[in-house]
């Protein structure tokens, strides 16, 4: 059996931790940090519905239109090449239905932000009527959640 070498790290200053609430990306101050954790969220409900099916990273390639490669990265959590619209497109060929809100800044909320969330279903009044299938509005949902996240980025 072959020797291991181990050896222990020392650290130069001690690490402080603190506990926190809400997006870690945007307490990290990291840029676009709405949008990198929407994108992040997304993809971990990809990924319990593939684990759910029990889908080989090849089927799941089929089924998604992409390499198994990207895949195995999408599986990882290696979402550089993942847009947020991309990873939309991926929960729709899941059966899946993804609905965007956009609704004004909570009261006493610094700024906007950019959530994603899980429902079982939705229902029949969560539904537009087939007269409003194309609701007058002045910006579509995905263009303004979009221009959300370029302003989380400056």
């Amino acid at each position: 059996m072959a020797k291991t070498d181990t050896k222990q790290a020392t650290i130069a200053q001690p690490i402080s931790i603190a506990p926190t609430v809400g997006n870690v990306l945007a307490v990290l101050e990291l840029p676009d940090a709405a949008c990198q954790l929407a994108r992040a969220e997304l993809a971990r409900l990809i990924r319990k519905i593939v684990a759910e099916k029990r889908w080989t990273q090849r089927y799941t390639a089929e089924v998604l239109g992409i390499a198994p490669p990207d895949v195995s990265d999408l599986m990882r959590g290696k979402l550089a090449r993942f847009s947020r619209e991309r990873l939309e497109r991926f929960l729709n060929a899941l059966d899946m239905d993804v609905r965007i809100q956009v609704g004004p800044r909570g009261e006493g909320k610094e700024r906007a932000s950019v959530t994603v969330e899980f429902v079982a279903a939705f229902t029949a009044s969560d539904r537009l009527a087939p007269d409003q299938a194309n609701p007058p509005v002045s910006v579509t949902a995905g263009a303004a959640l979009r221009n959300l996240c370029r302003k989380d980025a400056q």
